[in-house]
């Protein structure tokens, strides 16, 4: 009965996705050409901005030619669509591996492996988070109050942290 059910499905998916029916029969945007967007690094993370008026991106960047390691520093750019398409870069300390926009698209949080929560809205870098290791995931309330996070680090895998206080 299991094969029956297997093979039953696999038939009426190929019958729905066949060769007759093209891909904007499906709803799909068509893309008619792709501009190349520099990054000076590995990109890791991005996140649209609300309406997509920017982009942010983030990762990491080798440490210089002497460097062994291929993300020593973390990055990230802002890519602003509006007008110029100019785009504004940051440097931090380490490599970024999460990363959130704000529900009114207005600022962005980064995720490093050192467990740090950083802010676009705040000069330099947060302090550890209570989170002793790579943060893995991020998110805004629909609020933009809160912003949880989830980490490796086994004590602590989940994280709220106020937005307006930076307090846990």
């Amino acid at each position: 009965s299991l094969v029956l059910s297997l093979v039953f499905g696999l038939t009426v998916a190929c019958q729905m996705f066949s060769g007759s029916q093209g891909i904007e029969d499906l709803g799909a945007a068509r893309v008619e050409s792709a501009e190349k967007v520099p990054f000076a690094g590995i990109a890791r993370t991005l996140a649209y901005s609300k309406g997509g008026d920017s982009l942010v991106v983030a990762g990491c960047q080798s440490g210089g030619s002497n460097s062994e390691n291929p993300c020593a520093t973390g990055l990230v750019q802002v890519w602003n669509f509006q007008g110029t398409s100019s785009a504004t870069t940051r440097t931090l300390p380490r490599g970024v591996t999460a990363l959130a926009m704000s529900p009114d698209g207005s600022k962005w949080v980064a995720g490093d492996t050192e467990g740090r929560l950083i802010l676009s809205a705040t000069k330099g870098v947060s302090k550890p988070f209570h989170q002793k290791t790579e943060i893995t995931a991020l998110a805004f309330s629909p609020d933009g109050k809160w912003i949880a996070s989830g980490s490796l680090d086994p004590a602590f895998p989940l994280g709220l942290m106020d937005v307006m206080v930076g307090g846990v």
